[in-house]
């Protein structure tokens, strides 16, 4: 039984491989064929966290531009979000810089680091990981690169943002109940994608 939930975003452009992260972070597992996800989909894993089991309500957000208002929406609400990045695709790591500054315009209060995912195709990398720290350290966010393929550094990630974001809420003092149930609104109309997959 959860006492606290946390509901995180993943958020990205189109193929970086969100849905990928999810799903081997939530069921350890990986499907090398890939489907946009449409709308929202999510995933749902009790973390064990300072004597706290944490309910992680993890929502894959599509990354397709006619998703955009639904993705932004769920700014609102949010605890934290995983901005996510292909290290082969220079376009979706120039994406992310919009992608924070909408989610700053939102809720500047929101817990957030940044991935770069795809690590284990280094050999075909667009991004230079110097670049991107560069730019973590101006915007004071921590940078992990990971694999879903390989299970690279999604363990550290989901800690690190449970983390802050456990931080966030003790520094509230919505811990003392054990019960953060009430701070988080779910969009009824937005339906469950139990079928979308991404690389």
């Amino acid at each position: 039984m959860a006492d606290i939930i946390f509901k995180i975003l993943l958020v990205g452009d189109a193929s970086v491989g969100k849905t990928s992260l999810m799903l081997k972070f939530v069921d350890n597992h990986f499907e090398n064929s890939y489907s946009s996800t449409i709308g929202l989909d999510y995933q749902t894993k009790i973390y064990n966290y300072k004597g706290y089991n944490i309910k992680l309500q993890i929502w894959d957000t599509a990354g397709q531009e006619r998703f955009h208002s639904i993705t932004s929406n769920f700014f609102h609400n949010a605890d934290g979000i995983l901005f996510i990045y292909d290290i082969t695709n220079r376009n979706s790591f120039e994406g992310i810089k919009n992608w924070m500054k909408e989610s700053e315009e939102i809720d500047n209060s929101l817990q957030k680091i940044l991935l770069g995912n795809k690590c284990d195709l280094n050999d075909s990398r667009d991004v230079q990981k110097e670049e991107v720290e560069k730019f973590c350290n101006e915007n004071n966010i921590d940078l992990f690169e990971t694999s879903a393929k390989d299970n690279i550094n999604l363990e550290e990630a989901f800690k690190r943002i449970i983390e802050l974001v456990f931080k966030t809420k003790e520094a509230q003092n919505l811990l003392k109940n054990k019960d953060l149930s009430s701070s988080l609104i779910i969009n009824d109309n937005i339906k469950k994608n139990n079928n979308a997959k991404c690389c």
